[in-house]
C-alpha cells in the first residue's frame, strides 16, 4: 500500500493509503460510492425544496441508511454549500478589489505609474467584464454542480477535451459525480467511528454499507505508512476519526483525520521572535533577539511554478520542517502574516508575472497550512499578524541598514510587530499636512510606500547603501503622504 501524510488544519492530521482490493471490495465499494452519490443531489433537492433535515433524515433511514450514514452525507452537503459560498464571495471580493485597482491605475498618467494607452484600452475592457459580474452577482446564490462545472462544460467542446463522443463524456461524467464517499466520526462512538472502524492489530478496516449491499464489508491488510500510532492512540481513546473513501485513476484511496498530538510548549515571546514572510523567490525568514534586532537570517526557495502538486507539496513539507526546527532550536515562537491573499491577489496582480505567480492560492494556503500544522506538532507558538505596510516598513528601515533583501526585510518587520515595536516614520521625511498627523501611523507609511513606488525602491535601497555623503531619503512630496 502506498502511503503518505497531509495537514488539514492545526489540531487535525490526515493519513492517507491506497487500498489493494479484490474485485469484490471494488465493485462493492463502487456501488456504495454511487448510492452516496445520488442520496448527496437527493438531500439538496430536499434542502431546496425547504424540507427540513429532521423529516429528510427520517426518510432516508426508511430507505435503507442508518441515522449515522445520513450524518454523513448532510455533513458533505453543509461543507460543499459553504465551500462554494465562501468560494463565490471570495471571487466577488477578489474582482471588486481588482476594479478598484485598476480604476487606480487609469486615473495616473503613464509618468507616475499609469497605463499605456495601448494596455489601457485593454484594461478599460477587463473593467467593463468585471462591473458586469458584480452586477449580476449582487443577490445571487451561487449554483452547485455536483461533478464539477469544468467537466460539465466539457461536453459541448468534446474533441478540445479528449472525448471521441457523448457517451464517452457521459461515462467521465458519472464516474466524477461518483467517485468519493465520506463516513464521519464522532468521539461518543467506539473506535472513533460507528460506520468504519480501523483495527490497528489486524490491519484491518470494516466498513457498515447500506442494507442493499449486505450491511458489513471487511477490508483485509489495510497499512498507513505514517500515522500508525496516532490512529492507534484515536481507536484506544475513542477519538472521532473521519474516513474518506476516493477513487482515483490508480485504485481506491482512503484518508484517515483525526486529532493532532500536540507537543509541548517549548517557546517564549520573552526570547525574541523568528519572522516569516512569503515572497515571489522564496520564503524569507529572519530572527531577532529580545530587543527586536536581527540575529540570523536565511532564504528558503521555493520554485512552485509549473512544479507537479505533489512535487510542490513535498518542498512546501520540507521548508515547513527547517522552520520549525529553528523555532525549537532557538526557543523563539513563528511570527506569520495572515494568509488572506485575495486582497495581495487583486492589488499585486498589476506588478508583474512574479507576483502573480507568488500569489496562487496554493502556494499561500498550503504554506501557511503546512506551517502551523509543523508548529502545533512540535510545540512551537505561531502568531497571525496584520501585514499592513510590512514591506514598505522593511525597505526604508531595514534593507538597507542591515544589508537584508526585501522578503528579510519585510520578514524583520513582521518579527519585531509581533514584539509590539512601533514602526515610526524616519526622520526627515514628509509627513503630509498637519491635519493628517492624527490618523494611524500605518496611513502614513502608505502614503510613503506609494511615494517610494514612483521613485523605485531599488534606486532608493542603492542610494541607502552608496557611499558617500548621500545616505539620506529621496525627497518626496510635502503632500505625499495624504490620501
Amino acid at each position: 500500500m502506498v502511503s503518505s501524510m497531509e495537514t488539514t488544519s492545526p489540531g487535525k492530521v490526515t493519513f492517507q493509503t491506497r487500498l489493494r482490493l479484490e474485485d469484490s471490495s471494488r465493485e462493492l465499494l463502487d456501488r456504495y460510492a454511487l448510492r452516496f452519490s445520488q442520496d448527496l443531489r437527493r438531500l439538496w433537492r430536499c434542502r431546496l425544496k425547504g424540507l427540513g433535515l429532521s423529516k429528510a433524515k427520517r426518510q432516508f433511514i426508511a430507505g435503507g441508511l442508518t441515522a449515522r450514514q445520513f450524518n454523513s452525507i448532510a455533513a458533505q452537503l453543509r461543507g460543499i454549500v459553504k465551500s462554494r459560498k465562501s468560494s463565490f464571495d471570495r471571487e466577488r471580493r477578489t474582482k471588486a478589489r481588482r476594479v478598484r485597482a485598476i480604476q487606480k491605475r487609469l486615473a495616473l498618467p503613464p509618468s507616475k505609474g499609469g497605463y499605456t494607452p495601448q494596455v489601457a484600452h485593454q484594461k478599460r475592457r477587463v473593467l467593463g467584464r468585471l462591473q458586469e459580474f458584480l452586477k449580476q452577482a449582487r443577490g445571487r446564490k451561487p449554483p452547485i454542480i455536483f461533478g464539477s462545472r469544468k467537466l460539465w462544460n466539457a461536453q459541448h467542446h468534446l474533441k478540445e477535451n479528449g472525448f471521441a463522443s457523448h457517451a464517452d463524456w457521459q461515462t467521465a461524467w458519472r464516474e466524477a459525480r461518483s467517485a468519493e464517499f465520506f463516513l464521519i466520526g464522532s468521539k461518543d462512538e467506539s473506535c472513533g467511528n460507528q460506520s468504519c472502524q480501523y483495527d490497528p492489530q489486524e490491519k484491518t478496516l470494516t466498513v457498515r454499507l447500506p442494507d442493499e449491499l449486505g450491511g458489513i464489508l471487511v477490508l483485509p491488510k489495510v497499512v498507513f505508512a505514517y500515522g500508525e500510532a496516532l490512529l492507534e492512540r484515536s481507536v484506544k481513546e475513542g477519538i472521532a476519526i473521519s474516513y474518506r473513501f476516493i477513487r482515483k485513476k490508480k485504485g481506491w484511496y482512503l484518508y484517515a483525520t483525526t486529532q493532532a498530538q500536540p507537543g509541548g510548549r517549548c517557546t517564549n515571546r520573552t526570547w525574541g521572535m523568528l519572522g516569516v514572510d512569503l515572497g515571489p523567490n522564496g520564503l524569507a525568514a529572519v530572527e531577532t533577539d529580545r530587543a527586536g534586532n536581527p540575529v540570523a537570517r536565511k532564504t528558503f526557495p521555493l520554485p512552485l511554478y509549473h512544479q507537479p502538486k505533489g512535487k510542490a507539496r513535498a518542498l512546501i513539507g520540507d521548508v515547513a520542517a527547517e522552520i520549525g526546527a529553528w523555532a525549537v532550536r532557538t526557543g523563539k515562537p513563528v511570527a506569520l502574516e495572515k494568509l488572506e491573499f485575495e486582497e495581495k491577489k487583486a492589488l499585486l496582480r498589476e506588478r508583474g508575472k512574479a507576483y502573480s505567480r507568488m500569489l496562487s492560492g496554493f502556494a499561500y494556503g498550503a504554506l501557511g497550512e503546512a506551517l502551523r500544522s509543523r508548529c502545533f506538532k512540535m510545540g512551537v507558538e505561531t502568531i497571525l499578524l496584520n501585514p499592513a505596510q510590512t514591506s514598505t516598513i522593511g525597505i526604508v528601515k531595514f534593507a538597507a541598514q542591515y544589508g537584508l533583501s526585501g522578503d528579510e526585510a519585510a520578514a524583520l518587520a513582521l518579527a519585531r510587530r509581533a514584539q509590539n515595536f512601533k514602526e515610526a516614520l524616519p526622520a526627515g521625511t514628509a509627513l503630509g499636512r498637519p491635519e493628517d498627523r492624527s490618523r494611524h501611523v500605518w496611513k502614513a507609511w502608505q502614503g510613503f510606500g506609494e511615494a517610494l513606488r514612483r521613485v523605485g525602491r531599488h534606486a532608493f535601497v542603492a542610494a541607502r547603501r552608496g557611499s558617500g555623503g548621500r545616505r539620506g531619503y529621496p525627497v518626496f512630496p510635502a503632500r505625499a503622504s495624504p490620501a
